[in-house]
């Protein structure tokens, strides 16, 4: 079922009464005993310059090392003055108050991390290691010999610097799983191995077909040795042909390629016979997952018009893979994978445009690609004016200058709805990392057992994500036609009935399918929690209470919504065709999308309601993440400092406000993102429902707020506001 999109306003009202009781407290983070941050400008503009000179005095001693690197009385001299300045700032940065200015704070970073980390990135600097890495294209460079040729020799070469490397780079450098596949290194592997294997296998058909051969067993042995070598490098290669359903990837030995490949051109001799439309789909796993967390999706959807001769079309079938396995470029450099992968299918199966079935993060990797998917056509790129940008993309589309690269997406449990306000709500990460520490972290190199995970939660939620979903809502890249709204007038007086017709001909069809996240696998499990966010947040149809007339547009609401009684992790496990998660997903594909199989009413009366607030003299368009949160928080502008207190919230009738048809069953907190959550039912999904919370921090004045909450809907209050005292 889907739903109608209702944008609900909110009401603010002074507090008469106030009783203290707290959502989701969490206990103060421990102080060093040190004296208070001084107050009188004299004092603080003396101390400032005092940090000053220690800075210059260590930035002098940086430079003495960098010049006899190797030399060990350098680096003890170095460690003596940086821990000696550590500790000076360790003292501001931990006493009541913290840093005197922002200036000093910035003066003080350099020492943020254990010396030994500090020295380790100067030393790999130094000895040029990151140019022997990572110029891969570079002759007499390590990687380029690999990449020239990647044989066992110049892997081992390869493999003795990275680790080298890799042990003073205590950072959060690439592991040696994600360098290894690198898209050169990968493209240069599939070269030699794919020549290897056809080269092996062309001999052993060969020597099948030829009575009496001598050399057959051993043109069996050798195939069978290539075979092994090409399938294991394509687990791990994000190439296209390394993840195309077909026989070499569904095989898994050389015999059983070999029926497997007259199948496959019996299947192709049918599809022409009957004339059917190819559609290429791309599956796109999420967070932490890899291609088998499909199981037998893809391969059922790949041959879907074997077993029904009735569709007019057949899919090509790709799976993605992409490395969970990241740095800091994050959500950035997933979006990068993505949108080569799709240029080169599209060249390479000679359509205009794919298909896609992102699961959870895979989805957001999606939007990511479809927003900047025109950066570099676009002029001005993302510093351009949403006016600007808009007629550039309208005059684009209309003159068949710019196309979109996707016809369908379909999100299964995808993180974001999509529009900036989700994004700031869920995944806005607080990016500073503790200062001063003296210990070289434990993990260093990735997670155990979860294959060198690098991801870092605070990355994937970015200011850059925050910002390219900004985008999403002002360039449209799922529904173009929706522009008009922002050209200026004259440009969109002009747009004819035909130009409007055009523009909406070129949006992205897009179906979401959200599993129950009150889902309970077993007696002895945890509910799979997505904690409402993932699950209701994919709704695009989202409630947001900003605009009490409704006229702010955000993201995109023009999804088809289904909804199946599994899990997020559940909902793609599919090996059945009859799961409804397949059906919706082929009936989609095929414009014919089926009503809701399920209409349980129960999961569509919960709702969540995500909240953050802001001191009101604060702009938090400019300062985004500096609002009240659940422990005392100092905050550095770009030449001043916020002393902001603990906020408590609480579900409470007052101010001539009163929660009605509707309960709060849970409260939790986000401490990096200072957002408040509250999951909660209504009674009666056909009348309206609202919840009242009163907002409290010491030295601001108290206030009740009733907001409006809706069943299957998350409603969004990000920009509420409390008045000092």
């Amino acid at each position: 079922m889907t739903f109608k999109t209702r944008v609900a306003s909110y009401l603010l009202v002074p507090a008469t009464a106030v009783t203290l009781a707290a959502c989701a407290q969490l206990p103060h983070m421990p102080h060093l005993p040190q004296k208070p941050a001084p107050t009188q400008k004299q004092e603080i503009d003396a101390e400032e310059r005092m940090v000053a000179l220690q800075r210059q005095e260590l930035d002098a001693c940086v430079t003495a090392a960098k010049a006899a690197i190797d030399d060990a009385g350098a680096k003890g001299r170095l460690r003596s003055l940086y821990i000696s300045f550590q500790d000076a700032c360790r003292a501001k940065a931990y006493r009541q108050g913290g840093f005197a200015t922002p200036k000093e704070k910035e003066l003080c970073d350099i020492t943020k991390e254990p010396f030994d980390v500090f020295f380790n990135k100067l030393y790999v600097e130094q000895k040029g290691w990151r140019k022997q890495l990572f110029e891969i294209k570079t002759p007499g460079t390590v990687a380029n010999d690999y990449y020239r040729e990647p044989s066992d020799e110049n892997l081992a070469r390869l493999k003795q610097l990275f680790d080298q490397f890799n042990r003073y780079y205590t950072g959060t450098p690439y592991t040696w799983y994600r360098y290894y596949n690198k898209y050169l290194f990968s493209r240069s592997r599939l070269d030699h191995f794919k020549k290897d294997w056809e080269d092996r296998y062309g001999e052993y058909v060969r020597a099948m077909r030829t009575p009496g051969r001598q050399d057959a067993a051993l043109a069996r042995r050798r195939a069978e040795a290539a075979y092994k070598r090409f399938k294991d490098d394509c687990k791990v290669n994000n190439l296209p042909y390394c993840c195309q359903m077909n026989a070499f990837y569904l095989s898994s030995s050389v015999d059983d390629f070999m029926q497997k490949e007259k199948l496959e051109r019996e299947h192709a001799a049918l599809r022409e016979k009957h004339g059917r439309q190819k559609e290429v789909v791309i599956f796109i796993h999420g967070l932490g997952c890899n291609r088998d967390a499909w199981q037998k999706f893809p391969e059922m959807l790949h041959n879907e018009d074997i077993v029904d001769p009735s569709l007019k079309k057949y899919f090509k079938v790709y799976v993605f893979r992409y490395d969970t396995v990241e740095d800091a470029k994050s959500v950035e450099g997933f979006r990068k994978e993505l949108t080569g992968f799709i240029n080169d299918i599209i060249k390479m199966e000679g359509v205009p445009s794919v298909n896609i079935v992102g699961h959870s993060f895979g989805g957001v990797t999606t939007l990511k690609c479809l927003v900047h998917y025109l950066d570099e056509q676009v002029k001005g790129g993302a510093d351009a004016s949403p006016e600007g940008k808009a007629k550039q993309l309208v005059d684009g589309y209309l003159s068949g200058e710019f196309k979109r690269p996707v016809k369908r997406f379909i999100g299964c449990g995808p993180s974001f709805s999509g529009s900036e306000m989700a994004n700031v709500m869920a995944d806005i990460f607080d990016k500073e990392e503790p200062l001063y520490q003296r210990d070289i972290p434990i993990l260093k190199g990735g997670v155990p057992m979860v294959g060198d995970v690098q991801v870092k939660e605070n990355e994937i939620g970015s200011i850059i994500n925050l910002t390219s979903f900004k985008r999403l809502d002002y360039e449209r890249p799922l529904d173009p036609a929706v522009l008009a709204q922002f050209l200026p007038r004259d440009d969109a007086a002009r747009l004819t009935e035909s130009d409007t017709a055009k523009l909406n001909a070129m949006g992205v069809k897009v179906l979401t399918i959200i599993g129950n996240p009150f889902h309970i696998t077993s007696p002895f499990a945890k509910t799979e929690d997505d904690g409402l966010v993932k699950c209701f947040s994919a709704n695009l149809n989202h409630c947001y209470l900003a605009d009490p007339n409704g006229a702010r547009d955000i993201g995109y609401k023009g999804a088809a919504v289904r909804y199946v009684n599994n899990g997020h992790h559940q909902l793609i496990q599919v090996n059945d065709r009859n799961r409804p998660e397949y059906r919706y997903v082929v009936s989609f594909l095929n414009d014919r999308l089926i009503p809701q199989e399920d209409t349980d009413a129960e999961r569509v009366v919960h709702f969540l309601v995500e909240a953050r607030v802001h001191p009101s003299f604060i702009d938090p368009g400019k300062y985004p993440e500096m609002c009240f949160r659940q422990a005392d928080k100092v905050y550095y502008g770009e030449n001043e400092k916020y002393a902001v207190p603990r906020l408590d919230i609480s579900v409470r009738d007052g101010g001539g406000l009163k929660t009605e048809n509707a309960s709060v069953a849970r409260a939790s907190t986000n401490v990096s993102t200072g957002v408040f959550f509250f999951e909660g039912h209504v009674a009666d999904p056909a009348k309206p429902a609202q919840v009242v919370f009163l907002l409290q921090a010491r030295g601001y004045k108290p206030k009740y707020v009733a907001l409006k909450v809706e069943g299957g809907k998350v409603t969004y209050a990000p920009n509420l506001t409390l008045d000092k005292e």
